[in-house]
């Protein structure tokens, strides 16, 4: 069984001006620009995107429901007000990355029906990652998805804060 976690942040809230930097999608992580964060926020369409409480049970049950229809386990999601992390895994032969794309389509729609219609809820088309091995999905599960301060749901503990 393939695992994937994707990674979305909400429009806005990644900012180059960030104290311990910036991720940059063709060059990878950067040190602190608030120059750049600046041009960045004076050319952003709409704006920032911070995903509340309710915003994020949302989008937990959202992704859990799109989950099914695309014949993935859901194993742990995380929010915080910036960002999500859905992890995931399958057994058929359809693309991770066709996967990801689906359900942030999902979840977008959801977002627009119930808050509104915008033309950018995230910044790109998010992040996907590989689990490596049963001892990444230990470590994401017990430790890094846990410290996130939003919402979350475990396959294992069901909806938590």
């Amino acid at each position: 069984m393939r695992r994937r976690m994707i990674t979305l942040h909400a429009y806005g809230t990644w900012m180059p001006d960030k104290p311990k930097g910036f991720a940059h999608r063709q060059h990878g992580l950067l040190p602190t620009n608030r120059g750049l964060a600046g041009a960045y926020r004076k050319n952003q369409a709409e704006a920032t995107v911070y995903l509340n409480g309710d915003m994020q049970r949302m989008l937990i049950e959202s992704s859990l429901d799109s989950m099914g229809f695309l014949d993935t386990t859901p194993l742990v999601i995380a929010t915080e007000p910036t960002h999500l992390h859905i992890v995931f895994a399958w057994g058929h032969e359809r693309d991770g990355a066709a996967l990801a794309r689906s359900i942030r389509l999902r979840l977008t729609r959801d977002l627009n029906l119930a808050w509104g219609r915008r033309a950018a809820w995230w910044t790109a088309k998010g992040r996907l990652s590989p689990v490596k091995d049963d001892a990444h999905l230990a470590y994401l599960r017990s430790e890094y998805l846990p410290s996130h301060r939003g919402w979350k749901w475990d396959g294992e503990r069901g909806l938590y804060r």
